[in-house]
């Protein structure tokens, strides 16, 4: 197992961001590291979730290309250094989940121009995984093999959420789509107070990235508005349909955890039996955002991915 001083690990972009431009002329904020090895393992291309900016995965970036990977990344639109959608800033927006697509695909592109070496692989979080998830199921994909994080299948805990979706289809259709969930505000969920957090258990974790938050305030995005919310509960309507999958030949790992407050980590595990090429992991205990959990959490993760991605270690 890989040791890292996570603490330590910031990423120095000025060498190694650039910009790429969606088919809808959107301008994405992209970076790309090579292999910390000398005969590079392949490339690990890395697909955020909701409100999360590159520098939040500085540690798992040094932990990819130790393992002789080499990493691409990029922030989804509306959020971490891509082009904000809105006046307002601080809302997490998107008028349709279907215009992520563009997002992946200018992304491809712009990893193919840069030659990069050995097969792709994917890693998919959250918000990521669900996008990622839906593209493979209906594009051409490019990865030998993908792993996906706590994906949002489900959300976790809704007594009623054929309410829910009926109020955010309904709030979006009379024109509210741009504005908070109802109760929403700019402040970020990896900047609220570790206390009470549903993100990870680890505090030096947590607060690193509330750290680079206060650090870089243009990152930082808020709650998401109603047009989110309704094409998130789309894209989950979509991965609840026991017909999702059927041509899915992409060999996939979904790890979840126990812990998850946030996505249904039943559902997801449902979901990985349903696949025809993928295995599930639930661990114990661990909550949302896996990737920075405590070190006991995470040592489970990589002993996965470690077996199921190959990799020079």
């Amino acid at each position: 197992m890989l040791e890292s001083n996570f603490l330590s690990q910031t990423l120095d972009l000025k060498q190694t961001c650039f910009d790429i431009y969606t088919q809808d002329n959107l301008r994405l904020r992209a970076a790309y590291w090579q292999s910390k090895r000398s005969k590079t393992a392949g490339t690990i291309c890395l697909f955020q979730g909701r409100a999360e900016f590159i520098e939040k995965y500085a540690e798992v970036i040094f932990e990819l290309t130790a393992r002789g990977f080499a990493v691409a990344a990029f922030d989804w639109r509306g959020q971490g250094g891509s082009q904000r959608l809105l006046k307002n800033t601080t809302k997490g927006h998107v008028q349709d989940f279907n215009h992520y697509q563009q997002d992946i695909d200018a992304f491809l592109q712009s990893v193919s121009t840069l030659k990069p070496a050995g097969p792709l692989y994917a890693i998919a979080h959250s918000m990521g995984a669900t996008i990622l998830l839906r593209s493979i199921s209906t594009k051409q994909s490019y990865f030998e093999r993908a792993v996906f994080s706590a994906p949002m299948v489900e959300i976790y805990g809704f007594r009623t959420p054929q309410l829910a979706k009926i109020l955010a289809y309904g709030l979006n259709y009379v024109g509210f789509g741009e504005c908070f969930v109802p109760g929403g505000g700019q402040k970020s969920i990896s900047a609220k107070p570790f206390e009470s957090n549903l993100l990870s258990s680890d505090q030096a974790r947590y607060e690193r990235t509330a750290q680079t938050l206060l650090d870089m305030p243009e990152l930082s995005i808020g709650d998401p508005t109603v047009s989110w919310v309704s094409g998130a509960f789309n894209a989950m309507s979509a991965l609840a349909n026991p017909d999702f999958g059927a041509d899915f030949t992409v060999p996939s790992l979904i790890i979840s955890g126990s812990g998850d407050r946030l996505c249904s980590t039943p559902a997801a595990m449902e979901l990985a039996n349903r696949l025809r090429y993928c295995k599930g992991l639930e661990i114990a205990d661990a909550r949302h955002e896996i990737l920075m959990e405590k070190d006991p959490i995470r040592s489970q993760f990589w002993t996965a991915f470690d077996e199921f991605i190959p990799s020079n270690i």
